[in-house]
């Protein structure tokens, strides 16, 4: 069959949050959505099937089979409302390098506008003079311009309605079927998305994928850009420098939470990470890389958390674990400050993020590696209600309190950040929604009478112990974007 959504054509979208999926899309529908296969695109296929878990299965209409991978609802940007067949043809030439038909585009359009100018001119001339040129009181030529006028003036409506598209609150998108290599379109959202906050506290956002596609969905549902998005990356990898500098050009500062593992197959026996060892230079190659990056990006401003949650025992920096030392964290980490410092990269600030103290955690006051070491401090900490068979659902100040505190004691010049938190869903009595509300005015009135505050909180927005995301419930967002704006 014919595509019935072709390459070049322009798709205007409703806006869809997630959590509006499950009661809004239906089988047959054209969705526009991230590519699950393409990560920072956008693509237009069509629902086949909704699956018992809420993703869905999609076809692009062109193609034979349904797509490989089921697309989650978080990735779901809109449904489609509008289509104008072949308007985006030019964008999608100019995009390509096709200059002849852009060329000859802007000729007729061009012409068509000439055309009408002129008719109007000729139909005003006749007015005056006492002739109708629409019912031939006049010369016939006059008529067959009037209706070539009218055509014309047809042919320029698709070129208005692009350029609306691309300058209004719509979400737009010069699509294809862009899961085959052979039938690809560039594909855009023009969507406005509010700006970040000058408020003291900062927002941010933690994600698995980085990028800005994510930030811009939380940013129109709770009214504020996120100032600061975090992501992780372990020793097997480069720094994503393309989706580091797109959070950059969106104002955003990244947070780059910098693992010294292998995440995959992850574990705590890796010996090629000991701490001793990196202290030791064992990990300077890696680490020069990731300096020769930010180098030759013009050393833009981020900050590096790096070998987190070091006071627990699941990860194979930590002095628990992995034949390490007590001690051997504060050289190791004084190590990579002082490589990076050599190195000349400059407007790194440096945060060091325990995770909440417990009976089992090691104690902070060792683990710290000095005031001239560190910019900020940070905490990580999760309500994980009854989701765990040791845990319990946990108020923000209950959270958060007594590691507050030990950050105060070992570190009283450095300001806080928390680095990671967020609720499982609502149990009972216990509401989500209620937590946010509490965590935001909690933290934005800790620091109230005190020498230091809390700058910043990263809300933890993946879906991965527990169902973390905002986007779970309408109502975490309604939350959200009523405790920012209060802060």
């Amino acid at each position: 069959m014919e595509p019935t959504v072709q390459t070049g054509d322009v798709v205007a979208a409703k806006p869809l949050s997630g959590h509006e999926v499950a009661d809004q899309v239906k089988t047959g529908m054209v969705l526009l959505a991230d590519n699950p296969l393409k990560p920072g695109t956008l693509y237009t296929h069509r629902v086949t099937q909704v699956l018992p878990d809420g993703r869905l299965v999609m076809k692009g209409d062109a193609n034979a089979q349904p797509d490989p991978v089921p697309l989650s609802p978080e990735a779901v940007r809109g449904i489609e409302v509008l289509r104008v067949p072949a308007a985006g043809l030019p964008v999608q030439a100019l995009r390509t390098g096709q200059y002849v038909p852009v060329a000859l585009f802007v000729a007729v359009t061009v012409l068509a506008m000439l055309v009408v100018r002129d008719d109007r001119a000729r139909e005003a001339a006749a007015k005056r003079a006492g002739q109708d040129v629409l019912t031939g009181d006049g010369p016939r030529e006059d008529s067959r311009r009037g209706v070539f006028s009218k055509v014309a003036s047809w042919a320029v409506v698709p070129v208005v309605l692009v350029l609306a598209l691309v300058t209004t609150g719509s979400e737009a998108a010069f699509t294809g079927s862009t899961i085959t290599p052979g039938n690809r379109a560039a594909a855009a959202s023009y969507f406005p998305v509010p700006p970040i906050s000058a408020k003291p506290m900062r927002f941010g956002v933690a994600e698995a994928m980085f990028g800005t596609d994510d930030l811009d969905k939380v940013a129109r549902e709770v009214n504020e850009y996120p100032s600061i998005a975090m992501y992780y990356r372990d020793f097997s990898a480069p720094l994503d420098m393309a989706s580091l500098n797109k959070v950059i050009s969106k104002g955003v500062t990244p947070m780059v939470t910098l693992e010294p593992w292998f995440a995959n197959p992850g574990g705590t026996n890796q010996p090629n990470f000991k701490l001793s060892n990196i202290a030791a230079g064992g990990q300077d190659t890696y680490l020069n890389s990731v300096a020769d990056q930010l180098l030759a990006a013009g050393s833009p401003h981020i900050f590096l958390r790096f070998a987190h949650e070091m006071n627990g025992n699941w990860y194979p920096w930590s002095e628990q674990v992995n034949g390490n030392q007590a001690g051997d964290y504060v050289l190791a980490w004084r190590h990579v400050h002082d490589l990076f410092a050599t190195r000349g990269v400059a407007n790194m600030d440096w945060v060091w993020a325990p995770n909440v103290p417990s009976s089992t955690t090691t104690k902070l006051a060792g683990l710290y590696p000095g005031s001239a070491y560190v910019d900020y401090t940070g905490l990580d900490a999760f309500n994980w209600g009854t989701t765990q068979g040791w845990s319990t659902w946990t108020r923000p100040w209950d959270l958060f309190g007594s590691g507050l505190g030990a950050l105060q004691y070992v570190a009283p010049d450095k300001n806080i950040m928390v680095t990671e938190t967020s609720s499982a869903e609502s149990e009972g009595a216990n509401s989500k929604a209620v937590w946010i509300a509490d965590l935001v005015y909690y933290l934005n009135h800790w620091g109230d009478g005190k020498a230091i505050r809390v700058v910043a909180f990263n809300w933890f927005n993946i879906n991965k112990e527990a169902p973390w995301r905002l986007d779970n419930k309408p109502e975490n967002y309604t939350a959200m974007k009523n405790a920012l704006a209060a802060r």
